[in-house]
């Protein structure tokens, strides 16, 4: 399965094994209202199936994102359920950054967020963190 979504500041894709990835597009300043319409096109392609989900941000090309959107999606319900880890990545000095800024919210988030130069680094450690995750929940599950 591979579903896409977009909105006028980011595409979203979905692959088949839970893992989706957000590309911002080249420019894009992300505000609250941009936020909101980012995650309905994440929930858009994301199953509700209660399984977990990791993701990759690339924010190579963004300009900025203002207090309330960073709040939102980081502190927010919307990203809260389900997800097992979020890789940030980028080729900017600004993506790298807002990633920083995000990177010192790490004890206030409830899940996994690191920085990585590489897309490939970071796709292979959000697959790590979700079968890590899975099987935690798996484990755990009560008995019936």
């Amino acid at each position: 399965m591979y579903k896409i979504s977009q909105t006028d500041k980011a595409s979203i894709e979905l692959f088949s094994d839970n893992i989706f990835n957000i590309s911002v597009s080249a420019g894009a300043e992300i505000d609250l209202e941009d936020a909101k319409r980012l995650m309905r096109a994440i929930d858009s392609v994301l199953l509700n199936d209660g399984d977990l989900r990791a993701g990759v941000i690339d924010l190579s090309k963004i300009t900025s994102i203002n207090e309330d959107a960073r709040n939102y999606l980081l502190f927010g319900t919307c990203f809260q359920n389900n997800l097992a880890a979020i890789a940030l990545t980028s080729n900017s000095l600004l993506g790298k950054s807002i990633s920083d800024l995000a990177l010192t919210y790490q004890d206030r988030i409830a899940f996994p967020i690191l920085y990585f130069d590489s897309p490939i680094r970071a796709n292979l450690w959000v697959r790590a963190q979700l079968q890590r995750a899975t099987a935690y929940s798996k484990s755990h599950q009560p008995v019936a």
